[in-house]
C-alpha cells in the first residue's frame, strides 16, 4: 500500500470536550466555547452572523431554523457543512447535494417525540450533515457511544476526528438494498430504515470510512480484485469486537461458509486467545482444529458465498487496519 500508512498509526487521543462553559460564553474559542444550549437558542433568534466555537463541536456556523408547515413536534435535521454532490456508487447508493456552508434545521413532518435531539459531540465529529428524526438522531448518538466503548473503535475514531475525516452525509432510504451502505465517491452514510441504526451496520459502515482513508480510496475495488479483500477485513474486525466484547448484532462471516464450524473455532480462538487485538501472524497460522486454514483460505470461502464479492483477491494487499490494531496497547 501507500507509504502514507507508515504515517497514518493510530494513536489512542480523549476528544477534548469543554465541561466548564457557561450559557454565555461568547464561543471565541476553545477556552471560551458557547454552549450548545445557548448556541440553538441564538440560532433561533438569527442573532449570530459568523461562526462561533461552539462546545464540542469547534467552529461551528451559524444556523438557520426554517419553520416549515409540518404539524406535530417531530424535527428533523438537516446539517450541511460544506457538502457538495458526486455521481452514486453501488446498488441503491444515490448521490448528495449541497450549497455552501451552513447548518440548516428543518421541522419536518409527524407527530409524536418529546423536543429536538442534537448530536452528541461524537456524532458531530464523524458526520459533517444529518437528514434525520430526533429518534433516529437519538438512536444514531447511542450506537455511536455504544461502539465506542471498544478501544479499537475508540481508537480509530479519535484518529479520524483528527483528521478530520467524516461521513459527508447520513440518511435513510428504504429502498436501499441491505441494512446499511457507505458510498466511497459521496462518503455518505445510509441506513434502510431506523430499526437498521444498530452496532452491526454502523460498525462495518465505520470501518469502511477509515478504510477508505487509509487505502485512499475504495472506490477502484468496486466490482473489481480488491473487492473481496475490503470487505473480509471489515468484517473480520467487526465480527473480533462482537466475539471480544459484544457491542451489538450478531457476527457477520460465517453463514453459508463451507467450512463454517472450522470458521468460528478460530474466531473464537484468535479473539480469546489475549486481552488484547488479535496480530495478523496468529492470523495466518494453521492448525488441524480448523482443518490447517487461515485468513486468505477464510477470506477465499467468505468471497465465494456472495456473488458481489466474488472477484479475485489480491495476495500482496495487507489488510492494513488489522495490522494497525494488531499493534495497539490497549485491551477489551
Amino acid at each position: 500500500m501507500s507509504k502514507q500508512n507508515n504515517v497514518n498509526k493510530l494513536r489512542l487521543r480523549e476528544i477534548a470536550i469543554e465541561s466548564q462553559a457557561t450559557t454565555y460564553s461568547t464561543g471565541s474559542g476553545p477556552n471560551d466555547c458557547m454552549s450548545q444550549e445557548f448556541y440553538f437558542e441564538l440560532c433561533s433568534r438569527g442573532v449570530l452572523k459568523s461562526e462561533v466555537y461552539v462546545c464540542g463541536w469547534g467552529w461551528t456556523f451559524p444556523g438557520v431554523v426554517v419553520i416549515g408547515s409540518g404539524s406535530g413536534s417531530e424535527w428533523k435535521w438537516d446539517w450541511d457543512l460544506d457538502y457538495g454532490s458526486d455521481d452514486s456508487w453501488g446498488s441503491g447508493l444515490g448521490s448528495g447535494s449541497g450549497s455552501g456552508s451552513y447548518w440548516n434545521w428543518n421541522p419536518g413532518e409527524g407527530g409524536g417525540g418529546g423536543g429536538t435531539v442534537a448530536p452528541s459531540p461524537q456524532v458531530a465529529n464523524l458526520i459533517s450533515r444529518f437528514s434525520l428524526t430526533s429518534e433516529e438522531l437519538r438512536l444514531l448518538n447511542q450506537t455511536l457511544a455504544l461502539l465506542l466503548e471498544n478501544c479499537g473503535y475508540s481508537t480509530i475514531f479519535d484518529y479520524l476526528s483528527n483528521a478530520n475525516v467524516k461521513f459527508s452525509n447520513v440518511r435513510i432510504d428504504p429502498n436501499m438494498i441491505g441494512g446499511a451502505s457507505f458510498n466511497p465517491k459521496t462518503k455518505e452514510l445510509k441506513f434502510k430504515s431506523a430499526k437498521n441504526i444498530q452496532g452491526c451496520f454502523l460498525g462495518e459502515e465505520f470501518l469502511h470510512l477509515y478504510q477508505d482513508h487509509l487505502y485512499e480510496g475504495l472506490s477502484k475495488y468496486y466490482n473489481k480484485p480488491g473487492i473481496s479483500n475490503i470487505e473480509f477485513e471489515a468484517k473480520l474486525i467487526y465480527d473480533i469486537m462482537v466475539t471480544k466484547n459484544p457491542i451489538g448484532g450478531a457476527c457477520k462471516l460465517s453463514p453459508n461458509m463451507k467450512n463454517e464450524d472450522a470458521f468460528n473455532k478460530w474466531l473464537c480462538d484468535i479473539a480469546n486467545k489475549s486481552d488484547r487485538f488479535p496480530s495478523y501472524d496468529m492470523m495466518l497460522e494453521r492448525n488441524p482444529k480448523y482443518k490447517n486454514l487461515n485468513y486468505w483460505d477464510f477470506l477465499e470461502e467468505f468471497r465465494s458465498v456472495d456473488p458481489a464479492y466474488d472477484y479475485p483477491s489480491i495476495r500482496d494487499f495487507k489488510p492494513e487496519v488489522i495490522l494497525q490494531l494488531g499493534e495497539l496497547d490497549c485491551t477489551y
